[in-house]
């Protein structure tokens, strides 16, 4: 959203942005039981609970401080870039496939019965994911939806927080939430669309790279001194 929008336009974007969370929450969980035909899935309903815990607290984190963030998100611009647009909704549709996958794991027990200290692993990875989206959102105000150069609010390369130890760690933060999804409900098979969603990422980022590299002033020097996109030493 434009840096000078007026705050009556800012806080309907937030409400609106506020309402799309609400309601993807709502509809992917919908999915997870319907596919699994029954309320009873005791993990299940941990990893909602603490999903929205997360929500919430990104919530109360993001509005006070970063209100014009939040409604930048709220909608898609015309200048997101074409490859981005596939990408993401190739991710998303991964994702809808992995929820389905979850709960025809668990109808037909696909997966044998894991011990308890294997979920509580899968819900702290998931944690840990989230606050390092979070902690790249609060460190980027420019960090939106999609892909495009926000010359409408003066877009400039995003140097503090995690962002000194790794080019794209919002990337890095949802890869391990989506690793930690199978393992928090004890489903082996999620693996497999995730793990597709996973590369959609990977894609992604190298994407967003190359197109940071040739359209933002100053991200060139900045790839000199932070050397990897995602993990350190490695890529």
């Amino acid at each position: 959203m434009n840096i000078d929008a007026n705050p009556s336009d800012l806080k309907r974007a937030v409400y609106k942005r506020i309402a799309q969370i609400i309601i993807q929450f709502f509809f992917l969980s919908a999915i997870l039981f319907l596919s699994y035909g029954k309320l009873d899935w005791k993990w299940a309903w941990i990893y909602l609970l603490v999903s929205f815990g997360v929500l919430v607290v990104n919530m109360i984190v993001l509005i006070p401080n970063h209100l014009d963030l939040v409604a930048e998100r709220s909608r898609e611009k015309e200048n997101t870039k074409v490859w981005d647009r596939i990408l993401t909704k190739v991710i998303f549709f991964f994702t809808i496939i992995g929820l389905i996958v979850a709960g025809l794991d668990k109808r037909f027990s696909l997966t044998p019965d894991l011990a308890s200290w294997f979920h509580i692993s899968g819900l702290i990875l998931y944690v840990l994911g989230q606050f390092l989206f979070t902690w790249s959102m609060t460190a980027n105000e420019f960090f939106a939806t999609t892909v495009r150069l926000q010359k409408d609010r003066g877009q400039k390369v995003a140097e503090e927080g995690p962002y000194q130890y790794v080019r794209h760690p919002g990337y890095l933060g949802m890869i391990f939430s989506m690793i930690a999804f199978p393992i928090a409900l004890g489903t082996y098979w999620v693996f497999i669309p995730y793990g597709i969603g996973i590369i959609g990422y990977i894609v992604r980022t190298a994407f967003e790279d190359n197109t940071l590299t040739q359209e933002l002033v100053g991200y060139s020097q900045y790839k000199e001194k932070v050397k990897y996109r995602l993990i350190p030493g490695i890529w």
